[in-house]
């Protein structure tokens, strides 16, 4: 792993810490509005749990309120749970993805460097056959040349 992968791997987890904060504080504060608009008798039909003298009257609706945004929490709790788990996979598929990247990119510079070897082997092959040849030409020539020189 990477030092891309460590800054990326802390700066998600930190982004999904804060992310379940601020979605549980939502969640929490959606689910105190709905109780207390239900329980205050703000709703039209519902006038009977805000007003004292009815046989419905909720004392407190604050409490019931929270309760409210308790249980709203609790219920989006392991939706909250799916977004850090997806957010772990995605880290783990970007690294995936590197270390693949990386290791195909090292298979093409062997087969470059296997490819440009068995070039170069070819062609040193090439030039000692040459430089054999040529060698003996002119280890021919001379001793032509000597043999011509050394006749009276």
């Amino acid at each position: 792993v990477g030092e891309t992968q460590v800054t990326f791997s802390s700066t998600k987890t930190g982004t999904t810490f804060v992310m379940q904060l601020v979605w549980g504080a939502i969640v929490w504060w959606a689910g105190y509005f709905t109780v207390y608009v239900i329980v205050g008798g703000h709703c039209p039909g519902l006038e009977g749990y805000g007003n004292p003298y009815s046989s419905y009257f909720v004392g407190n609706p604050h409490l019931w309120s929270n309760a409210g945004g308790v249980i709203s929490l609790v219920a989006a709790f392991p939706y909250m749970m799916v977004f850090d788990a997806v957010s772990d996979t995605l880290l783990y598929c970007d690294i995936i993805d590197l270390e693949i990247a990386k290791f195909e990119e090292k298979a093409r510079q062997e087969a470059r460097l296997s490819k440009e070897g068995f070039l170069l082997e070819r062609l040193r092959g090439l030039q000692e056959w040459l430089g054999d040849r040529i060698s003996m030409s002119s280890s021919d020539d001379a001793s032509s040349s000597c043999s011509s020189s050394s006749l009276p």
